[in-house]
């Protein structure tokens, strides 16, 4: 199958895929935020000539700062005081 527009071809499987992620993107504040950081990053990264390290060390970080709100905001996780004596 050939395509007859002079853009780029993307399969449907592909372009349903994209629409839902962007959509899902859009209306998620949390999400939007995260792709909001990750294109501020690439922009210091770009104009700050960061290293190959210093790129890895951000999203690292970033990755382990979501990870421990992502942790507390699991109700399963909750830690619960509950007075019990042992004898």
């Amino acid at each position: 199958m050939q395509n007859t527009n002079s853009g780029l071809f993307v399969p449907p499987p592909i372009k349903n895929f994209l629409s839902w992620i962007l959509c899902r993107t859009i209306s998620d504040p949390s999400a939007l935020l995260l792709v909001t950081i990750n294109i501020i990053f690439v922009i210091v990264a770009i104009i700050k000539h960061w290293t190959f390290s210093q790129i890895v060390w951000s999203y690292w970080m970033q990755s382990v700062i979501i990870g421990n709100i992502q942790f507390y905001k699991n109700p399963q996780f909750k830690i619960t005081y509950s007075p019990t004596i042992l004898l």
